[in-house]
């Protein structure tokens, strides 16, 4: 398999990422393949960012590419990004008979086990309610909202924001034609709070003091 992607697109991919998750395929970015063609997904386990890469048809294939060989790609950078799969033969080195990615000029095995079926939390529509989202979560998905932006020429300044649906279901930024993002909410709570009764007994700061 050998595959090639606009680097703004993996730069994107990049920022929905897990970094040190137990689950070791969430830090590692899945390339899909199939009859509806190739596919870029990542999640960190709270957004999802995926980019369909081309529509031609392709046998059904997955891999994992390790976060270490495209973390530091740019969406700035020259040329498309070459990612290939090698097979290999079970080693003692390699008792899994683990596959070869190639990104590049650098090399790792794939990561081990198989990627979750990403398509199961993606809406097929958005309502429009208003959700509640943890702030790192939605940096992230406006984080590969502007790294696509970087890479497009001339720099385009994509106005997509985060279609909200509801407090149950995850919110999603259609960035452009090729690639979307989701994320996912958080609860928050209907209860009433009251302030801490010890809250009185503090003393109001000097206007001074609030501007110093």
């Amino acid at each position: 398999m050998k595959i090639f992607i606009e680097p703004k697109y993996v730069a994107a991919a990049v920022q929905c990422m897990g970094k040190t998750d137990i689950r070791d395929w969430v830090n590692g970015a899945l390339i899909e393949t199939g009859p509806q063609g190739a596919f870029l997904v990542t999640t960190d386990g709270h957004a999802l960012f995926a980019h369909h890469i081309g529509a031609e048809s392709m046998p059904s294939a997955q891999v994992v590419v390790p976060r270490e060989l495209i973390a530091k790609i740019t969406p700035t950078a020259k040329g498309l990004v070459a990612i290939t799969v090698t097979q290999n033969e079970k080693s003692e080195h390699n008792r899994k008979g683990l596959r070869t990615v190639t990104v590049n000029d650098k090399s790792a095995f794939e990561v081990a086990g198989e990627y979750r079926d990403w398509r199961r939390v993606v809406p097929a529509r958005t309502t429009g309610q208003a959700g509640y989202f943890q702030p790192d979560h939605l940096a992230a998905v406006y984080a590969a909202r502007d790294a696509i932006n970087r890479g497009t020429k001339p720099p385009f300044k994509s106005r997509s924001d985060l279609s909200h649906n509801g407090t149950d279901s995850p919110g999603m930024m259609l960035i452009d034609s090729r690639a979307f993002a989701i994320v996912m909410p958080t609860r928050g709570t209907n209860e009433q709070v009251c302030v801490p009764a010890w809250i009185a007994a503090v003393p109001a700061a000097e206007p001074d003091a609030v501007a110093a």
